[in-house]
């Protein structure tokens, strides 16, 4: 049986046990348009790259910005979901580091 590649490599990241970083990796590619969407200038003052399961770390300029940012969390990790088909975004763990780590 032939099985179309948009099948098969879901499956494998499953049985890999790599599905949940992947699909969090996911996440953090969208995260400089999800943010500059909640809050101009908000994608230049910060980075977010994987966690754990569910989780994005994001690193912060300031204590203003992670101020700001946590206000709208649940804002974020909604447009985050629409964004992320199939993975769930359940935490953003914010860290000021003075500036935003590259990748």
């Amino acid at each position: 049986m032939i099985q179309h590649v948009a099948e098969v490599i879901p499956q494998t990241l499953e049985r890999l046990g790599l599905a949940e970083r992947v699909w969090c990796a996911r996440a953090a590619l969208h995260w400089p348009t999800v943010a500059e969407q909640v809050r101009r200038g908000a994608a230049k003052a910060s980075r977010a790259r994987a966690g754990g399961p569910g989780t994005l770390l994001v690193s912060v300029r300031s204590s203003a910005w992670q101020t700001e940012l946590v206000a709208r969390e649940a804002e974020i990790k909604a447009a985050l979901n629409e964004r992320v088909d199939g993975y769930i975004v359940e935490r953003l763990q914010f860290r000021v580091t003075g500036h935003p780590r590259r990748r």
